[in-house]
């Protein structure tokens, strides 16, 4: 049985957490899983006359110096709860440095300290909670062979090619990095979409503004790079756009960093919706379908909007 915490201080990253473990979870294995936002509420069900005894600790915070007190205090209360640290590069190395009397490769070996590394994904939580591969979010993979996969992929052509190709279409894609952005060109090349690329928010702002009003059916625009990054690429044209009284063009965020404030940050910032890199292709004609071509396009453009529970003051930092 799987008795799992999850400890993770922005209600999107804990929500996030929870449903890729859940979907990660072999069916026939009875588990329960607990969400909590910071370390001070775990204080009841970790310490106590009767603790909880969970197979598994799930810590995504911000805060180093709260990882360390409570991956020590859970490492230290038995031996049988194992810690997962949800955690990029840079905060893996503060993490070390700053508690260095912990021996990591005798953890890692006894598989009581995991790191899993940011973007999360399924697959990445399967190999703890799902060794064997019995479901199939383990593995990324939604079909069974590779011969289904190019069926698929030649259906979403064959759909967006109808509905959108052909039709005076534009897509704007800002994309500073050249690998990303080869992948999103071979979508396009496939769909009879019209694209036009730029490499970062400067060059992006600098286009939308020198053409008519309507000239992009939508910008795909990459979070992180120089010069100008996406947010304030977003709020530039936002502001444009209402000073000059014309019609938002739908902007899609694209990052690999799925946790954290992002989400929160591109509510703020204005954009329409979120992806994460790499693309994937059924989900990017989703949502290229669903803003180009609307089943009532009578509606207009919604932004994104933050979830039920979180704060309009979370949405404005």
């Amino acid at each position: 049985m799987f008795s799992i915490l999850v400890v993770a201080s922005l209600e999107y990253s804990q929500k996030a957490t929870v449903q890729h473990i859940t979907k990660t979870l072999p069916k026939n294995v009875p588990h329960q899983i607990t969400a909590r936002a910071s370390p001070d509420q775990c204080r009841g069900l970790l310490g106590g006359i009767e603790p909880v005894i969970f197979s598994h600790v799930v810590i995504n915070l911000q805060d180093v110096t709260e990882i360390i007190a409570l991956m020590k205090q859970v490492l230290g209360l038995n031996s049988s709860t194992s810690v997962v640290l949800i955690s990029d590069l840079a905060q893996r190395k503060q993490i070390i440095e700053q508690a260095p009397d912990l021996n990591y490769d005798h953890l890692t070996s006894i598989r009581r300290l995991m790191f899993i590394f940011k973007p999360l994904k399924p697959s990445r939580l399967g190999l703890i909670f799902d060794p064997q591969k019995e479901r199939e979010m383990s593995t990324d993979r939604n079909q069974d062979s590779a011969k289904q996969v190019a069926t698929n992929q030649k259906q979403v052509f064959q759909e967006l090619t109808s509905r959108l190709g052909n039709r005076d279409k534009r897509v704007l894609i800002v994309e500073d990095n050249r690998t990303n952005l080869l992948v999103i060109l071979k979508f396009f090349s496939k769909s009879a979409i019209q694209v036009e690329t730029v490499f970062d928010g400067v060059q992006c702002t600098d286009k939308v503004f020198a053409m008519p009003p309507g000239y992009f059916s939508m910008i795909l625009c990459d979070l992180h790079m120089p010069n100008k990054d996406g947010y304030q690429t977003c709020r530039e044209i936002r502001k444009w756009e209402k000073k000059n009284k014309h019609r938002a063009v739908p902007i899609i965020a694209l990052s690999a960093n799925v946790l954290d404030d992002v989400y929160e940050k591109c509510v703020a910032a204005g954009f329409n919706d979120y992806m994460t890199k790499p693309v994937d292709f059924k989900e990017l004609k989703h949502v290229l379908l669903r803003f180009m071509d609307p089943q009532d396009p009578t509606q207009p453009h919604e932004l994104m909007k933050v979830k039920s529970g979180e704060s309009s003051a979370s949405a404005s930092r």
